[in-house]
Order: structure tokens, then sequence, then C-alpha cells
């Protein structure tokens, strides 16, 4: 679990270097839970990064929150006519 003024929130995987977030999801926006996760990783000096889909539409803020986005074929919608 990690902590900030805003709240606690649970990456998918954490190490003392690395805060990974996994969204299977047709939208990533910088929600309270992204904030989060990402502005507690970054004052601890760890690097940032999302695992989604190849047709995941990702908001500007969000993807600007991670330092690494890794688009995956398995995740996601199964296309962009899906949204």
């Amino acid at each position: 679990m990690v902590s900030t003024v805003e709240g606690d929130a649970i990456p998918d995987a954490l190490t003392e270097t690395l805060s990974v977030e996994v969204k299977d999801t047709l939208a990533v926006s910088r929600t309270s839970q992204i904030r989060i996760e990402t502005d507690a990783a970054h004052a601890a000096g760890q690097d940032t990064m999302l695992f989604t889909g190849v047709n995941t539409k990702i908001s500007k803020p969000a993807l600007n929150s991670f330092d690494v986005t890794v688009r995956l074929q398995d995740l996601g919608p199964s296309d962009a006519s899906d949204e």
C-alpha cells in the first residue's frame, strides 16, 4: 500500500524502484487511485509503469503520470469498435 495526503492505494506491483499498475479497461484517466500511486512513487524516487490495452483510451493527464506505458493486445477492448 502507498499513501499520500489524498489517501491510500494499492499498486498491482511494487518494488523498491518500480510501481506498476495494470488496467484492463476501455479507458484510463487520472483518477484518485492513479494520482495517489504515481505521486507516492515519484516522491519515493520510483519509476511508474502502466500496462493497458492497445485500444484503451488514455487521457493525457493519466499518460503523463506514468514514466512508461506498455500496451498489450490481450488487455482492454478487442478493437477500437468496442468503444
